[in-house]
């Protein structure tokens, strides 16, 4: 940095000598102007120009140098919030129609960060065929509406052939004409909630089932009860 800062001074100071030198030049020999004095004003305008250039950039950079560091500390930030979330982000350049998906997304489908080409028809090719319809219908209102977030719930194709469900929040960018330009989100594995309702609906049947027992046999007892109630009246009537 100082190397180049004394390159850009030097040479910022031989420039506007040399410009101030050929208008000097032109000065003495049109209006016959002593070139002593030509030549001193000339170095005295050369370096007070050349200070107040070398304190303007000076000042650039150091300003420059904050927001540089500002928006380090912010991505950090950000990358830590990130790795400490079991979300996998995403975010899809709707313009370039490029998208990047994060380490965690690949994991949760069972893959190494990038081992498939990171495509936007990637994500298309190993979504569910049955939950193509409602996903395809929320992507055109999107695309057509001035909505700005979303959830939808669909299933990926896990590396080893299964299916994982995920609940996608999406966030969309919109330019000054309401045109989506991009959207970024997340996919929740949804895998251990659908274990847990379908332990839940499994326990909820079989209390059901037993409960129709219950009512069954509470049912047949009361019927035996009315029977024998009835053969101990014919019985007082016979003895």
């Amino acid at each position: 940095a100082f190397i180049f800062s004394t390159s850009w001074m030097l040479l910022s100071l031989f420039y506007n000598l040399s410009s101030y030198l050929l208008i000097g030049a032109m000065k003495v020999y049109f209006s016959g102007v002593s070139p002593d004095s030509i030549f001193v004003g000339s170095m005295n305008s050369c370096i007070a120009t050349t200070i107040f250039l070398y304190a303007i950039i000076t000042i650039y950079k150091r300003d420059f140098k904050k927001a540089e560091l500002a928006l380090s500390k912010s991505e950090d930030r950000l990358n830590l919030v990130l790795k400490g979330s079991n979300d996998g982000w995403w975010d899809w350049d709707l313009t370039a129609n490029t998208i990047y998906y994060s380490p965690r997304w690949w994991q949760t489908l069972g893959y190494e960060y990038n081992e498939l080409s990171p495509v936007v028809a990637l994500w298309w090719s190993i979504l569910h065929p049955e939950d193509g319809p409602h996903v395809n219908a929320l992507y055109e209102e999107a695309m057509t509406t001035d909505m700005d977030s979303y959830e939808v719930e669909f299933r990926l194709m896990h590396r080893e052939g299964h299916y994982v469900p995920v609940l996608s929040k999406g966030f969309i960018s919109r330019d000054d004409n309401g045109k989506a330009i991009r959207i970024s989100g997340s996919n929740i594995d949804l895998t251990e909630r659908k274990k847990n309702e379908e332990k839940l609906q499994s326990l909820l049947k079989n209390i059901t089932e037993k409960k129709d027992e219950l009512l069954r046999q509470k049912s047949e007892i009361q019927i035996q009860s009315e029977k024998l109630a009835e053969l101990n009246e014919v019985k007082d009537k016979l003895f």
